[in-house]
């Protein structure tokens, strides 16, 4: 057994090298039959596969009856089995056994020939990377179609083809000043670096500042999907058998048929923008372009959120209380640019309670200035207090106020208890979540709630893996727990049915945990920037502690505070409930985490 992620996976010695090829044999079986185990047979075979074909304890014989198995099984499941692990697939496209990655190519050029609208945008950050050894292989997989022997069904489906990769990434696809919209849209996110401060909270014009994109006729981007979450997002044959008719995407697609001439620039560092893009349904679609951000962390995490989303569909329990994630699109470009489909109707959790603060107390409650003031003067070394003591103090001055926010939104009595409940239920989920992959930077602007129902929505993924512990104020809470946040929870606080949600959300986490670790696992095989400057291992040692939660351990900070037995799901639930709600850990946090909001 192995513990660089492949948990088992890899072979140990050559007795149980025998066994490889009959296990990925009855795994590619299960799924020729239907996709009723997919969650459990891909993510074994694809494991297994991947992480043997350069072991040195499988000889050479088992290793090419194992890509034997696979091509047979890649002639014979429906492009959809493909499709709900793609992104895994394209994590791959550095595999350094040959074969293997002969294979791999083959296996998205055919996805990609089959749905070139939709499959085309997850390979963009691959196809335009900043590094060489992930773009080649990319652009290989685009020159698999059009070989004369590759197996169009008619020269439409081929001009199809032609005319989406076209008309998205160009024609030159390893430069970034190519024709294709990909290259527009980079500049687009980068608008802002050049012209200074003074821009914040201000507005562009399209035909000013991006002429380019202005100026395009409505069938210039016919073949470029709208990169919603509704657009990509694959869906699987309710019967659960094999259906070659299927189209796992909406019959209607939406393209783009232009871009509207308002860009609005943010409030932030980075000054990001809101754009508008109007589609071939005449809806307007709002996404935010962002510059200087590795958004692949954020689209992996919308991977993992989605493969949730079905896990807890699945599950009785679950799905009698409606759980689930609010899940939107998240293309990344490159490296340092990406787009994120902009969520309607939602609100950042401080705008929300600044304003309950302000209408209930007066404006001078919450100035930041004076609140600045306060840890400069009263905490020590220099002032009187300890943490504790101040974030007490500070508390005593912000009594709960969250759920007014409910009775104002929510007037009728029915529509209030349909949003509390909503309320409760997302937040569970995220919280779960959160505390299983180590996300952190749970501030009060990266939390929104969305004013028609209640739903919890984070955002900002950028602190993923436990990172917030290596932070100069080291993070010690699993997730946000405060008090604002347990006041709509009702009499029983946390105690009552969030603590009983998040019992069944972990319980389905830790059922699925393969499924799970295969998503997470493309975070090392795709290496992020800032695991790259560090160590080539560094992902696998981040993703042990993850593989860990999953098997009931609960993990504290410091280290030496973890809890290395496993729990029953009650009981590991329970302890990082108590390490959320922790005056003493919330009281550590950094002062603009507002652990007082």
């Amino acid at each position: 057994e192995n513990g660089g992620g492949g948990r088992g996976s890899v072979i140990a010695n050559k007795e149980d090298a025998v066994h490889l090829k009959e296990a990925i044999k009855h795994y590619a079986q299960s799924l020729m039959l239907g996709h009723k185990h997919i969650f459990q047979s891909l993510p074994r075979l694809l494991t297994l596969w991947f992480e043997n074909s350069t072991n040195e304890k499988v000889d050479l014989s088992t290793k090419q009856a194992v890509s034997a198995v696979i091509q047979n099984m890649t002639r014979r499941v429906p492009s959809y089995i493909w499709l709900s692990v793609f992104s895994q697939l394209i994590s791959r496209i550095c595999h350094p056994n040959a074969d293997v990655l002969r294979c791999l190519k083959n296996i998205i050029a055919d996805v990609l020939a089959k749905h070139p609208k939709e499959a085309l945008w997850p390979l963009v950050s691959v196809l335009r990377s900043q590094q060489s050894a992930r773009s080649r292989p990319a652009r290989d997989i685009l020159k698999i179609p059009e070989e004369k022997d590759f197996p169009w069904p008619s020269t439409k489906e081929f001009s199809f083809f032609q005319s989406a990769c076209q008309q998205l990434i160009g024609n030159d696809n390893s430069s970034s000043t190519g024709r294709g919209l990909v290259a527009e849209l980079m500049k687009l996110c980068n608008i802002t670096l050049n012209k200074g401060q003074q821009l914040k909270n201000k507005q562009l014009s399209m035909r000013q500042d991006c002429r380019s994109l202005c100026r395009i006729t409505p069938g210039q981007y016919g073949h470029v999907l709208v990169p919603t979450q509704e657009m990509l997002f694959p869906t699987l044959p309710s019967s659960g058998k094999v259906d070659a008719q299927h189209n796992p995407f909406p019959d209607k697609s939406v393209t783009i048929q232009a871009f509207g001439d308002q860009i609005d620039v943010m409030n932030s560092l980075m000054a990001p923008v809101v754009i508008r893009i109007t589609g071939s349904d005449g809806v307007t679609y709002k996404f935010l372009c962002k510059p200087k951000d590795d958004l692949r962390k954020d689209s992996r995490m919308m991977d993992f959120n989605t493969m949730i989303n079905r896990l807890l569909v699945k599950d009785v329990d679950s799905r009698r209380r409606n759980l689930y994630i609010r899940t939107f699109s998240v293309v990344p470009l490159n490296e340092s640019t990406g787009m994120i489909q902009w969520v309607d109707n939602t609100t950042v959790l401080r705008s929300i309670l600044t304003g309950l603060y302000q209408k209930t107390y007066g404006a001078e409650k919450v100035r930041t200035n004076r609140l600045a003031d306060m840890y400069n003067k009263e905490l020590k070394p220099r002032g009187k207090l300890d943490n504790v003591e101040l974030y007490w103090k500070i508390r005593s001055q912000f009594p709960p106020i969250f759920h007014r926010w409910f009775l104002d939104n929510f007037a009728d009595p029915a529509a209030w208890v349909a949003a509390r409940k909503t309320y409760v239920r997302t937040t569970a989920v995220w919280s779960m979540v959160g505390y299983v992959v180590g996300l952190g930077d749970r501030h009060a602007e990266n939390i929104l709630f969305d004013s028609t129902n209640g739903d919890c929505v984070h955002v900002d993924f950028s602190c993923l893996f436990n990172k917030g512990e290596t932070l100069q104020i080291p993070e010690k809470v699993p997730f946000r727990l405060t008090a604002n946040m347990i006041d709509p929870m009702g009499v029983a606080g946390y105690e009552g049915a969030f603590t009983n949600i998040c019992c069944v959300v972990m319980r389905v986490l830790r059922e699925n945990r393969d499924a799970l670790m295969n998503v997470l696992e493309t975070f090392a095989h795709d290496p992020l920037v800032e695991w790259v400057k560090k160590d080539k291992d560094e992902g696998h040692k981040l993703l042990s502690k993850c593989e860990r939660r999953l098997r009931g351990e609960v993990t504290r900070f410091p280290a030496s505070r973890d809890i290395c037995q496993v729990l029953s799901v009650d009981g590991q639930v329970r302890a990082v409930i108590a390490e959320a709600a922790s005056a003493t850990n919330q009281a550590d946090m950094y002062k603009w985490w507002m652990p007082w909001y």
